[in-house]
């Protein structure tokens, strides 16, 4: 998956056995969305606040109402990633849910 204008942020969607997939299978499960929509996650743990933050500039998510399917579905997973602690310290579920969205309105391409 890659984000449009920047080829450099790859979130790669294939299946791994790592621990971290593992968790974020059950998460998908518990929360009814498909597994590789989280896995994104893998590769934002890699990211500093500032490189977040940097992706939150750079693509604004547009105001989504909060009884949206889909939005409502990813809030449910931001709580249920809290506890992982995979975005920079202080994340709230809602920033969760907005990478999440994030990535799936910006994605250009899938890559395997």
């Amino acid at each position: 998956l890659v984000l449009t204008d920047v080829p450099s942020v790859v979130f790669p969607l294939a299946p791994c056995l790592t621990a971290l997939h593992a968790q974020l299978d059950r998460v998908a499960a518990l929360c009814e969305v498909a597994p590789a929509s989280l896995y994104c996650m893998v590769v934002l743990t890699r990211y500093t606040e500032a490189q977040i933050v940097d992706l939150e500039e750079r693509f604004p998510i547009p105001d989504i109402p909060t009884n949206n399917e889909l939005c409502r579905k990813f809030l449910a997973v931001g709580q249920a990633l809290l506890p992982l602690s995979l975005l920079p310290l202080g994340s709230t579920a809602n920033r969760y849910c907005d990478m999440l969205l994030r990535v799936r309105l910006f994605a250009r391409s899938i890559t395997h």
